[in-house]
C-alpha cells in the first residue's frame, strides 16, 4: 500500500453530506468512495451509507487530500440516485447505483472518467488496484486524509468460493461477485465501501478498467474495527455482470456509453522514431 499522488486517479470521487454543528458552522461527513463514468454520472456501492434519499448528498471531484478544502476540487450535487432493482437493503448482491449530479463535471488533468470493460474482457493476468479513503490498520484512523492505492489480486470463482467458507461453510458465492484480496495484508475496511477496483489489460498499461466496487469484508461485515490480516477475503460487485444495466440507464438519461468506452490507441505512439 501506498499514498497516491495528486491527480493520479481521476475518476475517485469522495461522497459526502453536509450538517450544521453546534457552533453554527458547516460540516462535510465522508459516506464512501465512488468512480465517476461520466461528467455527470457517478457510480458506488448501493450500500453506501445515505443513499436512501439524493437530499443533501454531494461529491466532490479532483481530491486528494480530504482535509484540503482549498484543493481546487469540484463539489455537485448529486441530483437523482438509481439503485439497481434487483438491489435489497442489507444484502450485497446487485449493489450497485448511479448518482446522477445536477451539473456535469469539468474534465481535466486531475478530474476524469474511468473506462468500463465489455462482458467478455479477461482480467486474469491484469494488474489491478483499488483507491479509497478508508482507514489502514492499526492506524486509529476511520478515514485517512491521502487517498491510498492498494494492489490486489483477482481470484477466480471457485478459489473465493472455498476461502469464504473457512469462515462461512455453506456459503455459495454469487456469480455477480469478483473477489481479490493482497499478497499478505489487509488494507480495506469500513469506508472504502463504494471504491474502485480496477485492472490493465495486457499491453495496454495506461488503461484503466473498472471491474469492481468494493463491498464487503469481514470487518465491513462485523462493523469491526479495521486490523492487519493475511488471507482477507474481499467481494466486489462485478462491473462486468451490470454494463448492460448501465448502458440502458445512461441511454434513458440521454448520456452516450461511448464515454467509458477507451479510445482506440494511435499504433505509431510508441513507434521509434526514424
Amino acid at each position: 500500500m501506498r499514498d497516491s499522488e495528486r491527480g493520479e486517479f481521476p475518476w475517485n470521487v469522495e461522497i459526502f453530506s453536509k450538517f450544521e454543528n453546534d457552533f453554527g458552522f458547516q460540516q462535510n461527513v465522508f459516506h464512501c468512495g465512488g468512480t465517476l463514468i461520466d461528467d455527470f454520472v457517478v457510480v458506488t456501492s448501493a450500500n453506501c451509507e445515505n443513499l436512501r434519499s439524493s437530499t443533501e448528498l454531494f461529491i466532490s471531484a479532483g481530491v486528494w487530500n480530504l482535509n484540503d478544502l482549498e484543493d481546487n476540487r469540484q463539489i455537485r450535487k448529486v441530483a437523482k440516485i438509481i439503485k439497481h432493482p434487483r438491489f435489497e437493503q442489507g444484502s450485497r448482491i446487485a449493489s450497485i447505483a448511479l448518482l446522477i449530479l445536477d451539473d456535469q463535471v469539468d474534465f481535466s488533468q486531475r478530474v476524469n472518467r474511468i473506462c468500463i470493460p465489455e462482458v467478455d474482457t479477461d482480467f486474469s493476468t491484469s494488474m489491478c488496484f483499488v483507491t479509497g479513503w478508508g482507514g489502514t490498520p492499526n492506524s486509529n484512523q476511520t478515514i485517512r486524509p491521502y487517498m491510498k492505492v492498494v494492489e490486489m489480486q483477482l481470484l477466480e470463482h471457485s478459489m473465493c468460493t472455498k476461502d469464504m467458507r473457512r469462515t462461512l461453510p455453506k456459503y455459495e458465492l454469487h456469480e455477480s461477485f469478483q473477489c481479490a484480496n493482497e499478497e499478505s495484508a489487509n488494507h480495506l475496511c469500513a469506508f472504502d465501501v463504494g471504491s474502485p477496483l480496477f485492472c490493465t489489460i495486457p499491453g495496454r498499461q495506461q488503461q484503466f478498467y473498472q471491474v469492481g466496487i468494493f463491498v464487503w469484508n469481514q470487518f465491513v461485515h462485523r462493523n469491526m474495527a479495521c486490523r492487519d490480516g493475511y488471507g482477507v477475503v474481499n467481494l466486489f460487485v462485478k462491473m462486468q455482470q451490470f454494463r448492460h444495466w448501465i448502458d440502458k440507464e445512461l441511454e434513458k438519461l440521454g448520456r452516450n456509453r461511448n464515454i467509458y468506452i477507451p479510445q482506440p490507441e494511435d499504433d505509431d505512439e510508441d513507434q521509434p522514431e526514424l
